[in-house]
């Protein structure tokens, strides 16, 4: 007879390390090597969310590639919470090597909410001219922070907007974009709400955000355009309005704005 005072040899190669995040509904792909002096018997994987087993597989060292062993759980992630991967090697002496991995389910999505130039549209003023839109994305942990400029979103997809899709923000929770607002004010990209000249707009702004574990939420903030905010204001004083006039006559009046008058 052999006695066997080795334990046997376990690596989880993936997940890599501990960390990573998941949601609700993710399947759950685990990893990595075993190995045995005297033979390996079985290798057993569990998922473990406090005392509870979520999951259990347990793979016979015939099924092993090498000395590579892989499995997959299909959605076994039911509640929020802190899991544990737990991989056990069993050799033929019945002597066994531990590894685990720890990984989060988050079940709650980003919080998207606008600070510049107002944090709603409802109730606000008119703008033109140049714009900044900023605002956060609240999470525990942030993957990216995505917008578009003008269209309608339905679902994931922006139709219509100024980019042909999601521009990512440099700052996933705390983010901003500049744009000439006059520039937009056109059917292409907003919506004509009317005016005394047809000069009220709208101008939607898309903002997507994605959690380390894959959650999304979206917001949108409709810019409220007056194409006629900037333009020179005149003023005819002479003659006066309804005077019957014969011959030559002058008119006078003045013109203002609020950077420079070009012409008249």
């Amino acid at each position: 007879f052999r006695v066997d005072r080795s334990d046997p040899s376990l690596l989880i190669t993936d997940p890599a390390t501990s960390g990573s995040f998941v949601k609700l509904g993710d399947n759950l792909h685990v990893e990595g090597t075993a190995s045995d002096i005297g033979g390996l018997d079985f290798v057993r994987v569990q998922l473990l969310l406090g005392a509870a087993v979520a999951a259990t597989q347990d793979i016979p060292a015939s099924s092993l590639v090498g000395n590579v062993w892989a499995l997959d759980f299909t959605n076994p992630f039911a509640s929020g919470g802190t899991y544990v991967i737990q991989a056990t090697a069993y050799d033929l002496a019945g002597r066994t090597k531990e590894a685990t991995r720890e990984i989060s389910c988050d079940t709650t999505a980003p919080v998207v909410s606008f600070v510049t130039p107002y944090a709603s549209s409802v109730g606000q003023d008119y703008l033109i001219g140049s714009v900044t839109v900023s605002g956060k994305s609240t999470d525990a942990a942030m993957r990216t922070s995505y917008y578009n400029i003008g269209g309608t979103r339905a679902g994931d997809v922006v139709s219509g907007g100024v980019y042909g899709g999601w521009q990512e923000f440099a700052n996933a929770y705390n983010w901003s974009t500049e744009f000439d607002s006059l520039t937009y004010a056109t059917p292409s990209y907003a919506t004509l709400l009317g005016g005394p000249n047809n000069n009220y707009w709208s101008l939607p702004v898309h903002v997507k955000a994605v959690d380390m574990a894959g959650n999304v939420s979206y917001g949108t903030l409709d810019i409220l355009i007056d194409t006629d905010i900037d333009k020179p204001t005149v003023v005819i004083s002479a003659p006066n309005n309804g005077t019957t006039l014969g011959g030559s006559f002058m008119v006078s009046g003045g013109a203002t704005d609020n950077n420079f008058i070009y012409k008249v």
